[in-house]
C-alpha cells in the first residue's frame, strides 16, 4: 500500500490488536506473518519485513500474544536466531 499519511496517524486508525510497527518505514499486519527471525518477519507470500532493533521486543511481543489470542499454530523460529 503506498500512502502519503505519516504510518504513525494510519497505525492510529488500525485495530493495534492486528498490527504492528516494525521498523521507521515498516508495519505489518500480524495475521499475515508466517515466521519470524531476528531482524525479519517472513510473510506468508514470501516478502520478508524488517525489524529494527529498537522495535524488536514490542514486534515479537506482540506477534507472541496475537498467535495465543487467534489459535494460530505455535510461531515459528528460526534455529539461527539466539534471542527467543
Amino acid at each position: 500500500l503506498k500512502t502519503y499519511i505519516p504510518l504513525e496517524r494510519l497505525l492510529e486508525q488500525l485495530p493495534e490488536n492486528r498490527f504492528t510497527r516494525t521498523h521507521r518505514s515498516y508495519a505489518v499486519n500480524l495475521a499475515y506473518i508466517d515466521s519470524m527471525k531476528q531482524g525479519a518477519f517472513n510473510l506468508k507470500n514470501g516478502a520478508a519485513v524488517p525489524i529494527s532493533r529498537r522495535m524488536w521486543t514490542e514486534a515479537k511481543q506482540k506477534y507472541m500474544k496475537y498467535s495465543l489470542n487467534n489459535k494460530s499454530p505455535a510461531p515459528r523460529m528460526h534455529k539461527t536466531d539466539r534471542n527467543f
